[in-house]
């Protein structure tokens, strides 16, 4: 019988925070809309639709890593390249699009602290597996 798969305390942490900042983006695009619209005039519609369908989008992506799925980690880092652009055109600001580059560097770091008992080597690949 395999060990139970256990996850460290920082794993949990950003994970929590992620799924937190991911939630709160998804509402305040949707309820504020029109404050994003004043502040980056470039914003359409269609495109506050985009960045809030990627933040329910990434909101499983990060399920998915809870649950041990290592694509949850693939859709998580593809999601937030998409938005990294999708920043850079809206605000015309690197400062300003740089901050979902760095969170997907930050859990790649924290997805491998702890060597062979890191939150990746316990991942599966594929969802059959628990």
């Amino acid at each position: 019988m395999d060990a139970p798969k256990q996850r460290h305390g920082c794993l949990t942490l950003t994970l929590m925070v992620y799924l937190f900042v991911c939630g709160f983006v998804a509402i305040a695009l949707t309820v504020k809309s029109d404050l994003f619209r004043e502040k980056y005039p470039t914003i359409t519609e269609p495109l506050l639709w985009a960045l809030t369908t990627m933040a329910v989008l990434n909101i499983l992506c990060l399920l998915a890593l809870y649950y041990w799925r290592r694509w949850g980690f693939y859709g998580f880092a593809i999601i937030n390249s998409l938005v990294f652009s999708l920043n850079l055109y809206t605000t015309r600001d690197v400062i300003e699009a740089v901050p979902s580059l760095v969170g997907i560097a930050i859990l790649y770091g924290v997805l491998h602290i702890g060597g062979e008992k890191s939150g990746w080597a316990q991942m599966s690949a594929t969802s059959g597996d628990r």
